[in-house]
């Protein structure tokens, strides 16, 4: 058994050929009905399968949305990009759930005829690459993409790569079941706008240079894609060969202690795909390589435990929601590798996930039987406490009757995938809610990847961030401006973690800033649950300026009296003699497009100084 470090190309082509004939299924779950019938069973997937049930049955009645040219265009013209992604997203919703029913649902043959009209539409469109990732490549995109006379050249981008895999995949479940000529164009398809154009053309893609979520989805599909249709063994090594390299790169994503700063939705997205080729790959080679193996895998396959918060919610540092949609088969599946990684306890729900065929039938397929796992996430009481040097993260949980409670910081640099600027930004979560909060991700248009334009946007600018302003600055993007690690120290009763910022700003007056946090929680659950965080901030100029220290709130705080604030569960005490404090409530949008508000709570030093020291501290207020 071979991993993806020690890997050779020799070794996958051997391992290739030496598996050739003995004919197991690629997607072994998938292929067995035995394994549909028990997902159907199952009672924690019972409302998802009514609602697949449901979607299919509104499906047979309502055309698939078109995709005219007015809306492909629409991203160039205005910055929108939901008016053609909704429809191009709820053609592949079609293939899935129809895929889903044709295959486990008692009147399998009666959702043929409109799989196989969703299957040729999808194949009848322009392109598979959505009108945001067009022309990606580009060093200067977006600019001179729309405008030129001749498209840019095909590509490969993450919908293109899931549509290829997910039509590769069902065709091979289903051939047997669907006529040849559906069949045929979609392969063909396939090979025309996505393994042609990636193992045709030696230009790199644009994400093969990335180490974020990128490689690891393109890669996977496009290597999931050949497994189901390539058949000649030296064939298909050269051509997975390429994939691999790329997913080392995304691999390089991770710190050594397995932590991507991109968070766990990013997480369950790429890393997700990761491991869907991973056990594609591991049954073709018939166990002879895995792409699992090793210590960094176990890591990273532990790492959203760090992140898991009360139900759904995250701790989402920069472009990363506040609560995900777990995909409860994809844990369920690594746990049976790495023991103390975590099973969320959600069900799976029909939302997100079901535009994508490779992550929804993994969910339902995957899940363990409902025994008592375990290890299983979830049990009170609990402590864990997490120190990710790579990307500068701290997590420190603890639980007790009352529920969770959570503190996490960031360093890092302010040059990360999905880059907020961010530096020394922190969440508080109490019980239910992150009090001290992050506001995730914005809207996703044309201008949030503008740099010029994303920093002015309350959600990625450090403004809309829990972070010092010094002499009327905020910080600043790019890789040049970090956060220096400068301790961490955890004991039963404290959790101690110290920052300089000094690089994160552009002033050239200032000299120093260090953060100090200071999270205080009882030595042992149970008994009475007190906790406190310290936030101090010391700021030295050349010469006097001012300071301010911001802190983003999901609750409105309210003020009472000099020196305290409280924010729902949270009491603020700082010194009223020499800072002022002031409340304003920020609007912003999602990247869901929804209307949210926040609160940003302001101390500002009653004088300009050449040092100023801000010592603020949170306070949690009892079991409630």
């Amino acid at each position: 058994m071979t991993g993806i470090e020690q890997l050779t190309l020799r070794q996958l082509k051997s391992a290739l050929e030496r598996a050739q004939d003995e004919g197991a299924p690629l997607f072994p779950e998938a292929a067995d009905p035995r394994s549909w019938r028990r997902s159907r069973q199952d009672p924690r997937c019972a409302q998802v399968w009514n609602d697949i049930r449901t979607a299919g049955e509104s499906f047979l009645s309502a055309a698939a949305p078109p995709l005219p040219y007015s809306a492909f265009t629409l991203f160039h013209r205005t910055g929108d990009r939901t008016r053609y992604d909704d429809s191009y997203f709820d053609r592949r919703r079609r293939l899935c759930v129809l895929a889903m029913l044709a295959i486990a649902d008692e009147e399998g043959e009666r959702w043929i005829a409109p799989l196989q009209d969703i299957i040729w539409a999808i194949c009848d469109e322009y392109t598979w690459v959505i009108p945001a990732h067009v022309g990606l490549y580009h060093n200067d995109y977006p600019s001179g993409i729309w405008d030129r006379p001749e498209p840019p050249r095909e590509t490969v981008d993450l919908f293109a790569g899931e549509t290829a895999f997910a039509l590769a995949e069902i065709t091979g479940l289903l051939e047997e079941r669907l006529e040849p000529w559906v069949v045929r164009r979609a392969r063909d398809e396939i090979g025309r706008r996505v393994l042609n154009v990636y193992f045709a053309d030696p230009a790199p893609q644009n994400w093969e240079l990335k180490t974020n979520n990128w490689p690891a989805v393109c890669a996977s599909c496009i290597g999931g894609s050949a497994l189901w249709l390539v058949r000649d063994p030296e064939k298909l090594a050269g051509m997975l060969w390429r994939t691999l390299a790329a997913l080392r790169q995304h691999l390089q994503g991770f710190d050594e202690q397995g932590a991507t700063p991109e968070g766990a939705a990013y997480w369950q997205f790429g890393f997700g795909y990761y491991v869907y080729f991973a056990e594609l790959l591991y049954s073709r080679t018939a166990g002879q390589v895995d792409l699992l193996a090793g210590e960094k895998l176990r890591r990273i396959a532990c790492f959203p435990r760090s992140c898991m918060l009360t139900g759904s919610q995250v701790i989402n540092f920069s472009d990363a929601p506040a609560e995900i949609d777990y995909q409860p088969g994809l844990y369920d599946r690594l746990r049976r590798r790495f023991p103390e990684a975590a099973s969320p306890e959600q069900a799976p729900v029909y939302k997100g996930a079901f535009r994508s065929w490779m992550m929804a039938s993994r969910m339902l397929l995957w899940m363990e039987p409902e025994a008592p796992a375990p290890g299983r996430y979830g049990g009170l009481p609990r402590r864990e406490d997490y120190y990710f040097p790579g990307h500068g993260w701290v997590v420190s949980k603890s639980a007790d009757a009352g529920g969770l409670v959570a503190f996490a910081a960031k360093g890092g640099s302010n040059d990360e995938p999905h880059n907020h600027n961010d530096l020394g930004h922190f969440i508080v979560h109490v019980r239910g809610r992150s009090v001290l909060c992050d506001l995730g991700a914005g809207e996703y248009t044309r201008q949030y990847f503008q740099p010029a334009y994303r920093y002015e946007q309350l959600t990625a600018g450090s403004y809309g961030h829990s972070v010092p302003v010094a002499a009327g600055a905020g910080q600043t993007a790019g890789a040049s401006h970090r956060a220096r690690p400068l301790g961490y120290e955890r004991t039963d009763e404290r959790v101690v973690y110290r920052l300089d910022l000094t690089g994160a700003y552009p002033d050239a007056a200032l000299e120093r800033l260090h953060r100090e946090f200071v999270w205080e929680r009882p030595a042992q659950a149970g008994g009475e649950a007190r906790y406190s965080l310290t936030v101090r901030d010391e700021c030295v100029f050349g010469k006097a300026e001012s300071f301010e220290s911001a802190f983003i709130c999901s609750l409105p705080p309210a003020l009472e009296g000099a020196g305290c604030a409280a924010i729902g569960p949270v009491t603020m005490i700082y010194d009223a003699e020499r800072f002022v404090c002031r409340v304003t409530e920020e609007r912003y949008r999602t990247i869901a497009g929804e209307e949210r508000t926040a609160y940003r709570l302001v101390l500002a030093a009653s004088e300009p100084s050449v040092r100023t020291v801000c010592e603020v501290r949170f306070e949690i207020n009892g079991r409630g």
